[in-house]
């Protein structure tokens, strides 16, 4: 950290922390508050005249005046949360020198804390928003210009510096976000956007391991491998069960099957062996990895009907992948041949987390349906790819059965 004060890590002393995201004004896209006037001559006189006789000389007007403007909104949004108060602001940067003249618009982030905090605790909070942020904006997001303001005296701010600071992956960055890509407008529905702030916020002890494994996946962006399907699909085992039905009623011989089936290998020496056969009695009944992804995304497969048909048989497509590549077995399709196919049902698992998630803070699903009109979103991307992708899946799936019962067949 830089500043007039030195800051201990423990000490409760940060009252205000800002920083800025680099797209973020694609989320509150304000258009209209900078700008340059189409009659510059109606107004340049009176402005003129105002500085000059200001600072007691005389500034000639010329045939071809310019007026640039900045309309002062200053606030864009404001969210009230139980530690303390989040904004949006315009951060505006202007430049009058000897040779040019300049405004330059930056879009800032202002969490103000109820209490003063330790500084882990602010940091902490700049990353679970940031979290976020990705998933609306559709890619990694690193912070910048980050200030924190304390309780010393005189109030200053103090620029922190990050010792190892993320940096996002420049494969597949060529494409240009827009304020048309975002999942949602904050300066025209602030009301859904806090909604899902505070959520996310609220809920973010319980559902942070989750959240975690898919943002680690998700930054990967257009990269998509192996080791991503089974990210995207052990995520779902990293839900609180409270989120899942308890386990199914067994009848009561099969209650009694497994009660005998423990009682004789408990009494079999320890191995790994062993240990594997007890754990699997102890799940009968749970929830399968299947059916915790559906039940998961159980309002999203009921609301999707007619855009994403056939969702549930993806969503079993995807976790026989995971699972070929964790237990091996057999296969539905040759996974590594086709890497389109490969990264459609990673897609699928990773829509299948995220937007149930933001529905569940206040994301109205026709909503969004409506409103998206960009396609580099990896979202909306995977809206308007879904019914190509089933074709292709569905028509993969079924000759590779072909294949097979052939393959079986004995020669004549």
């Amino acid at each position: 950290m830089v500043g007039r004060h030195h800051l201990d890590e423990v000490e409760q002393k940060v009252v205000e922390i800002c920083w800025r995201l680099e797209e973020l004004h694609n989320v509150f896209y304000d258009f209209d508050a900078y700008g340059s006037s189409d009659v510059p001559e109606k107004y340049i006189g009176d402005l003129v005249a105002d500085t000059a006789s200001k600072y007691n000389r005389e500034i000639p007007v010329g045939e071809h005046p310019q007026i640039l403007y900045y309309t002062g909104r200053h606030e864009l949004f404001r969210c009230d949360l139980e530690f303390g108060t989040l904004r949006v602001t315009h951060g505006l940067h202007s430049f009058m020198g000897q040779f040019h003249t300049s405004m330059s618009k930056r879009l800032y982030f202002r969490l103000a804390f109820a209490q003063p905090a330790a500084f882990f605790d602010t940091w902490e909070k700049v990353g679970i928003l940031t979290s976020l942020l990705e998933i609306i904006i559709g890619r990694s997001q690193v912070e910048k210009k980050l200030y924190i303001g304390t309780t010393d005296e005189p109030p200053t701010y103090l620029r922190v510096y990050p010792s190892f600071k993320r940096k996002v992956r420049k494969f597949g960055r060529d494409r240009h976000v827009s304020p048309h890509d975002v999942m949602i407008d904050g300066l025209k529905k602030p009301e859904i956007l806090a909604s899902i702030i505070k959520h996310w916020f609220a809920t973010q002890s319980e559902m942070g391991d989750a959240r975690g494994r898919f943002q680690n996946s998700f930054r990967k962006e257009n990269y998509y491998s192996i080791d991503r399907v089974i990210a995207a699909a052990n995520l779902f085992d990293l839900i609180p069960d409270r989120h899942f039905p308890k386990k199914v009623e067994l009848p009561e011989c099969v209650v009694e099957a497994v009660k005998a089936c423990t009682t004789i290998f408990e009494a079999l020496p320890e191995s790994s062996f062993q240990k594997t056969i007890l754990v699997e009695l102890s799940k009968l009944g749970a929830s399968k990895l299947k059916e915790k992804v559906k039940v998961w995304a159980k309002d999203l497969i009921s609301q999707s009907a007619g855009v994403l048909d056939e969702i549930e048989y993806v969503i079993d497509r995807a976790i026989n992948c995971r699972n070929y590549f964790v237990h091996g077995g057999k296969s539905e399709f040759k996974y590594l041949e086709n890497t389109q196919l490969l990264s459609f049902l990673v897609r699928t698992l990773e829509f299948c987390y995220a937007l149930p998630e933001l529905m569940r803070g206040g994301l109205i699903w026709d909503y969004w349906l409506r409103t998206y009109r960009g396609g580099n979103h990896p979202f909306s991307s995977y809206v308007y790819e879904y019914a190509d992708c089933l074709k292709l899946l569905q028509k993969e799936v079924a000759a590779h059965k072909e294949a097979v019962k052939l393959a079986k067949k004995p020669n004549p």
